[in-house]
């Protein structure tokens, strides 16, 4: 399910054109506390089962990103297998950190840039990376109550995905960013409205 040639651009990609997956954000994108069924285990970082780039298993029985996109590519790089800190080898190319903000991007971005560098069975210049991003969650749940203004919060979330870009435009060549919106908090409050039970 390869494409006969490797595709010049985005717009030419097929799921088994997708060589490396990786991924950046919060403790939604580490997969913390997937498993958990007390208190004491949702500090675990269940990377192996995150939805964007945890290769446990199969689809079968973990529908995950890069499980479906195993199927079109067996050689597909990148996800992780197991639980584990951003810190381990096991974390592969998911450099996500339990409560990162939208400052802490570019820092990870850089950390993915030279672990990928580094592994040599990626082919910077000819691979095609699948890159998610999701975070911002602790940034508008959190961080907003500390500036002067809700739109602050906005601005300096803008300025950090636009310097984060820039650098995997640079240093990662023949990247898909797939940038996931953070939930809505109307859509939360909504759901939690109607779910209440008297």
């Amino acid at each position: 399910m390869r494409s006969a040639t490797v595709p010049t651009s985005v717009h030419e990609l097929r799921p088994g054109d997708i060589d490396v997956i990786a991924a950046l954000g919060d403790s939604l994108t580490a997969g913390t506390g997937i498993l958990a069924t007390g208190i004491v285990e949702l500090i675990i970082e269940n990377r192996g089962l995150s939805w964007c780039i945890g290769g446990q298993g199969t689809w079968r029985q973990y529908l995950t990103l890069p499980n479906i996109l195993k199927v079109f590519n067996p050689n597909l790089n990148g996800y992780v297998v197991a639980d584990s800190l951003s810190i381990d080898r096991e974390s592969r190319f998911d450099v996500a950190e339990i409560g990162a903000m939208s400052q802490d991007l570019p820092h990870q971005a850089r950390n993915l840039i030279k672990r990928m560098q580094a592994d040599r069975s990626v082919d910077m210049k000819h691979h095609w990376k699948l890159i998610t991003i999701l975070i911002g969650h602790n940034d508008f749940c959190s961080r907003v109550c500390y500036l002067p203004t809700p739109e602050k919060a906005l601005y300096q979330h803008e300025q950090n995905l636009l310097q984060t870009l820039r650098l995997l435009r640079k240093y990662l060549p023949r990247a898909m960013i797939n940038i996931v919106a953070t939930i809505s908090k109307h859509a939360y409050k909504k759901e939690n409205v109607s779910s209440l039970t008297i």
